[in-house]
C-alpha cells in the first residue's frame, strides 16, 4: 500500500510536465534570442518544438542545420531529433525528466550557440 500511497497522481504527472515544458522553452528562448536560424519555439507539456530556418527573413528551412544539431547533441549524450521536413528540433524528455534533467540538457545545448549563431 505504501507504494501506492507515494504514487505520482495524474495531475501531479500532467502538472511536472506543463512546469518542466515551459522552463524548457523560456530557457531555449534565452539561449536562442540572437540566433538568425531560430524562426519559433513552440510545444505543449514536455514536447517542445525549435523551428531551424536559414534566416527569419526568408523562413526558408534549414535541413542541414537542425541534423548538424541533433548530431552534435548526440555526440555530447542528449538524444534529440528532427521531424516536419526535417528542419524542426523535436524535443521529446520523458516524464521522469526532471530539473537536474533539465539543466544538463540546457546546459548542453547551450555550448551548441556558435553552430546556431546566437
Amino acid at each position: 500500500m505504501s507504494s501506492l500511497a507515494s504514487a505520482p497522481t495524474r495531475a501531479a504527472i500532467s502538472w511536472q510536465a506543463q512546469r518542466i515544458g515551459s522552463r524548457l522553452r523560456a530557457e531555449l528562448g534565452t539561449i536562442l534570442a540572437d540566433s538568425p536560424h531560430v524562426a519559433e519555439i513552440r510545444g505543449a507539456g514536455q514536447f517542445t518544438g525549435v523551428d531551424l530556418v536559414t534566416d527569419r527573413g526568408t523562413l526558408q528551412p534549414d535541413v542541414g542545420l537542425a541534423a548538424r544539431v541533433v548530431n552534435d547533441l548526440s555526440e555530447r549524450k542528449v538524444l534529440i531529433s528532427a521531424t516536419g521536413i526535417g528542419n524542426v528540433l523535436k524535443i521529446r524528455p520523458p516524464l521522469a525528466f526532471n530539473d537536474e534533467d533539465a539543466d544538463r540538457f540546457l546546459e548542453t545545448f547551450d555550448g551548441l550557440r556558435a553552430v546556431l549563431g546566437a
